[in-house]
């Protein structure tokens, strides 16, 4: 983690000495937080998914580094809304593309499992970064966030996951937040 980690006072934390917190580890009250992330979720969840997009209402399973998915903007200036059943990338890429248009946002509502593991890269291409990306991952489900990756898992977005659990480690890069 290359700022700080903030925790709620009611969470438990293992680092077992995979995770390094380049800046401090804080413990407090997290409940304005958690809940400014529930609203966010819940905004994030409510528009109906922008046809054209690749894959929506499926599902996105990446397994093998010879396979890539492109994840193309549709509208310009706006978002370009996916939603899917849930999300399996391991060994291959998921780029996003601007697409020729300008400030294009990707909201991607995740319903199901969510699960980055190595060698995973997510990436952003002509004009897509980090800021343009957000990973809903929506509801109560009782599938983990899974971002067990490795040196070379690169990922670039926001993954918004307020009612479930989150299990990190291995290694990788996350830019966003």
């Amino acid at each position: 983690i290359a700022g700080n980690a903030y925790e709620d006072s009611g969470i438990t934390t293992n680092y077992n000495g995979t995770t390094y917190v380049a800046g401090g580890v804080y413990t407090q009250s997290m409940t304005s937080v958690i809940s400014a992330a529930a609203s966010a979720s819940t905004s994030a969840g409510a528009p109906s998914g922008t046809a054209g997009m690749t894959a929506q209402g499926g599902s996105i399973n990446v397994t093998s580094s010879s396979n890539s998915i492109v994840i193309k903007a549709v509208q310009n200036a706006s978002e370009n809304v996916l939603n899917i059943s849930a999300l399996s990338l391991a060994n291959g890429s998921i780029t996003f593309d601007d697409n020729g248009y300008t400030n294009a946002k990707f909201i991607i509502n995740v319903t199901g499992g969510f699960s980055i593991g190595s060698n995973a890269v997510i990436k952003g291409i002509n004009g897509a970064g980090a800021d343009d990306i957000i990973f809903n991952i929506e509801g109560t489900n009782t599938n983990a966030v899974s971002l067990t990756g490795n040196s070379s898992t690169s990922i670039i977005g926001t993954i918004l996951a307020p009612q479930r659990n989150v299990n990190i480690g291995g290694g990788g890069s996350l830019t966003g937040a």
